[in-house]
């Protein structure tokens, strides 16, 4: 029965006042009122599914760190994100290889969202813009502990890197001797570091190590020259297979030392902002292909397949912290 016609066999018990309708109820109006009622609710769901449906035909707009995303275009080099199955090669690297994960995850979950991906400086990774609802989710796992001021504020989805796997590696420049040869906690306590508190989990496992001393600096290529000048002992970088930190027009020439790791002792994870339209559907698809990704062994072949878990590391020496 068309609308029109409906209100119109209404009319009897039908009365105004301002801008509402509001209905006299009698039996008879009862199969009218509930074939009313059902239309209302059906454009209701339709009226609150179509902020999804429209913003969902526009690609996300993700701001990416250069670097980081130089490095990703790299590695993808125009393939489709769907039949990645191997994550090494050119480009490859954690925090690229979790823009990828985090697409397939996103896809087997069931979302048909498509990214831009742009490049910005280092305050891509502010957590300001996942707050506020700028940015849907991170494209970098970030560490629960620095969630924890955010947690009215964004959606955190099961860990990709569960606490007990993260190790850094220790960097310093090839000829100081003193942290080259350095392999206990009480060796390191004779040492310098540079970190920032940016790094959370960083910096606080820093500051436990009791060092001769802990310096602040918020830029990498900074950290990186004032350790290769020695002005500072040394800096934490992820694990790789490149032993080798090179860069000769900033000045920068580090090496991995040998055989000693530091557990970075917490859990990595992506989160999505609550304040975005997009946030819950995306969120539980995300949740669902992480789950999925993870029963098949992609995301440990991942990180394996990148170098950030080494099997050639296992027996280096984990460094103590002491309360």
């Amino acid at each position: 029965m068309p609308f029109h016609e409906i209100v119109g066999r209404l009319d009897a018990g039908l009365f105004l006042t301002g801008n509402f309708v509001l209905l006299r109820y009698t039996a008879s109006h009862r199969p009218l009122l509930i074939y009313l009622m059902r239309h209302i609710l059906l454009l209701l769901a339709l009226y609150c599914a179509w902020p999804w449906c429209s913003a969902a035909s526009e690609p996300v707009t993700v701001p990416i760190e250069a670097s980081v995303l130089l490095d990703y275009q790299k590695f993808v080099a125009g393939r489709d994100i769907a039949g990645i199955t191997h994550y090494s090669g050119p480009g490859a690297r954690r925090d690229v290889i979790e823009m990828v994960l985090v697409q397939q995850a996103l896809l087997l979950g069931g979302s048909s969202l498509q990214f831009k991906f742009i490049a910005t400086d280092a305050s891509a990774r502010s957590p300001r813009l996942l707050t506020r609802g700028d940015l849907l989710l991170t494209f970098d796992s970030v560490w629960r502990q620095a969630t924890r001021h955010y947690a009215n504020d964004i959606l955190i989805s099961e860990p990709v890197i569960r606490r007990g796997e993260y190790f850094a590696a220790v960097a310093a420049a090839p000829d100081n001797q003193k942290v080259q040869n350095a392999r206990s906690a009480a060796d390191f306590k004779q040492l310098t570091a540079v970190s920032s508190r940016v790094f959370v989990t960083d910096w606080q496992t820093l500051a436990a190590m009791h060092l001769k001393g802990l310096r602040e600096e918020d830029d990498w290529h900074t950290m990186a020259r004032l350790v290769s000048k020695q002005w500072v002992d040394f800096m934490l970088v992820p694990l790789s297979d490149q032993h080798l930190i090179k860069n000769d027009a900033a000045g920068i020439h580090l090496t991995l030392v040998p055989g000693v790791k530091i557990l970075l002792d917490d859990s990595r994870h992506f989160a999505v902002s609550k304040h975005h339209p997009l946030a819950g559907r995306t969120f539980a698809a995300l949740q669902r292909g992480l789950r999925e990704l993870k029963q098949r062994g992609v995301i440990q072949q991942a990180y394996q397949d990148c170098g950030f878990f080494r099997a050639d590391t296992q027996h280096w020496q984990v460094i103590k912290l002491t309360p």
